[in-house]
Order: C-alpha cells, then structure tokens, then sequence
C-alpha cells in the first residue's frame, strides 16, 4: 500500500511539474538589423512589442522560426512618422494597428519579405500556447 501511495504521489508531482512550467514570452532587440521573439510555455494572448530594426535599398527581412508548438501572430510596421503625424497615427504606429505585414507564424518554415527602406517595431502576440523562437534578421 505504501508503495502504491508513493508512486502515485511520485506521478502527480512529476506531472505537476511538466504542466506548471513557468510562462515567458519576449521580444528583443539584438541590434539594428536583428529582432528576436522567445516564447517559453507562452500562454494564449501574452504580447510583446520592440522597436526593431531597420531596413536599407536593396535588404530583405528574414524569418527564422524555431517553434516546436503554437502559433505567433506577428505584426510589423513602420516608425518612419513625419513631425505632423497626427495623434491616430502616433497611436497606431505605437499599437501595432495598420501593420505594413501580419503574419502567423507556426513550425520552423523559414519566410522572406520585401519592406520599403526604413524603421520598423514588431508587435508579437501569443495564439496557441507557444514554445520556440522566431529570429528576424535584415540582410
């Protein structure tokens, strides 16, 4: 019967322990031309925003999943505002709103884009309980 309660209680807290792992989700500048998004046990709806990187004539951005579950949904969009940008403008370039690419991001297919020269911030946001990281390079 000990035996019994003890491997019993041994299975419980071995599953507690798979199942109550910490939760983290990140975005983070690397440089100028590098961004990168870290979900660890990432519950549905965690979010996280960076301004990022910058793109020159002639560069692509990069996107190097390495996800092993969930989706990401990333917006990128452009910081490039004029000094008469008006307050909707500001305030859409600081949410995320009007994104210039929004993409779900899920697995480790890797993906390429053309974005006009300059400034861009990256919104990232949790669909699916994630693990993995999503790397953007420009190059």
């Amino acid at each position: 019967m000990k035996k019994q309660f003890g491997f019993l209680f041994l299975v419980i807290l071995m599953l507690c322990l798979a199942g109550c792992r910490r939760s983290n989700f990140a975005v983070m500048v690397r440089d100028d031309y590098t961004v990168e998004v870290i979900a660890e046990n990432a519950k549905k709806d965690m979010f996280g925003g960076a301004a990022g990187f910058d793109v020159q004539e002639g560069q692509k951005l990069y996107v190097e999943p390495s996800l092993s579950k969930g989706e990401i949904n990333i917006k990128i969009n452009s910081f490039n505002l004029g000094a008469d940008a008006s307050v909707e403008e500001l305030k859409d370039a600081a949410s995320g709103n009007n994104a210039e690419l929004d993409i779900n991001i899920s697995g480790t297919e890797p993906s390429e884009y053309d974005l006009e020269p300059g400034d861009y911030s990256v919104y990232a946001s949790v669909l699916s309980k994630a693990d993995g990281r999503i790397l953007f390079s420009v190059y």
